[in-house]
């Protein structure tokens, strides 16, 4: 059954802090056959941003799924309803971001003075990011904490170069160049010398050698049967949204991610050692903690700065910057919360 205009303009009346037309949104959710497991989601009256991250996951999933697939002629029938549960979905995450409490730092009153802004976007990022599962894990964590944390970082990571690639499609020209520098380290090309072709390098074959060495099986984004932590789910919906919502808030989100990945890599990578995983198998979180902070840097000066021009423009990064910080402390706090169950 395709959704009716009746059903969809009840949709946009919600007001997203009322309470939910829970019997609409799960018809809509059956007339599109979302997946196995929404009926689980819809067990209580509670609407969560980890529940419906499931589902955004779920949508993103049937996207991404070529022609031929069990739930592609179904999508496609239903593309309207499929668009009009993402925005409610989306707007629903983004409705939580613009209602987090952030830290009080000083705003920075002149826009053209580059290196201010830098400063406050660095103590931004660090007064923001919560580092007490990194440190945690550094300390304490035993080898099945270990193997979880491969298993959820796996499914995070393997849309990295996902992100790279919408982004390079709305990025101005100078910017994309270096998106177009960072996706050919995440493949371990050289994109200067393009003879130089080293696949061994390849950042997601580089963490195949963790899952190999957990028993684990890699994460297939077209065909993943496995179910994740809900905060997996919300940490690769909430990266995906930022380049939705326009490049400044892609950028802010990017921007968040490698200044954030050296200090917490680090950390994962000394438990890793600590628990005698060799390292030729931590060789991901070692390579990128190096590669990471000359990203971050380059990410500054080529792909962000000269686009701040308005307070606006401003506004709109530091949008992208708190969805991903969000994104990152709930990955890391679903894997505190398996922990204890």
């Amino acid at each position: 059954m395709i959704i009716n205009s009746e059903r969809i303009n009840n949709i946009h009346k919600k007001n997203l802090r009322d309470s939910v037309d829970w019997k609409l949104i799960k018809a809509m959710l059956q007339d599109i056959s979302i997946g196995e497991n929404a009926e689980l989601i819809f067990a209580n009256s509670n609407l969560t941003s980890m529940s419906l991250s499931t589902l955004l996951y779920q949508l993103n999933l049937i996207e991404l799924m070529p022609p031929g697939e069990s739930n592609y002629e179904t999508y496609e029938k239903n593309k309207i309803a499929c668009s009009l549960l993402r925005v409610f979905i989306e707007n629903f995450l983004l409705n939580e971001i613009k209602h987090l409490q952030q830290p009080k730092i000083p705003f920075p009153l002149n826009l053209r003075d580059k290196n201010s802004l830098y400063e406050f976007l660095m103590m931004y990022i660090q007064s923001s990011l919560d580092d007490s599962y990194v440190n945690w894990f550094e300390q304490s964590a035993t080898l099945n904490d270990a193997k979880s944390f491969v298993r959820e970082y796996g499914a995070d990571q393997v849309y990295f170069t996902q992100y790279l690639s919408q982004l390079s499609i709305i990025a101005p020209e100078k910017a994309a160049i270096e998106i177009y520098t960072n996706l050919f380290d995440e493949t371990g090309l050289d994109i200067f010398n393009r003879e130089e072709r080293n696949f061994s390098l390849f950042h997601p074959e580089i963490f195949r050698r963790l899952h190999n060495y957990f028993s684990l099986n890699p994460v297939n984004r077209f065909h993943c049967k496995e179910i994740f932590n809900p905060e997996t789910y919300y940490c690769i919906c909430m990266m995906l949204l930022s380049i939705r919502l326009g490049y400044l808030q892609g950028a802010g989100a990017l921007f968040l991610l490698e200044n954030s990945i050296p200090q917490q890599l680090s950390k994962i990578s000394k438990g890793f050692k600590r628990l005698k995983v060799p390292k030729e198998k931590r060789l991901f979180f070692d390579m990128h903690c190096d590669l990471d902070e000359a990203h971050a840097l380059n990410w500054w000066n080529y792909a962000i700065k000269d686009y701040i021009m308005t307070p606006q423009d401003f506004s709109n990064l530091i949008l992208g910057i708190n969805i991903a910080i969000s994104a990152r402390n709930k990955l890391w706090l679903g894997l505190q919360h398996a922990r204890r169950t």
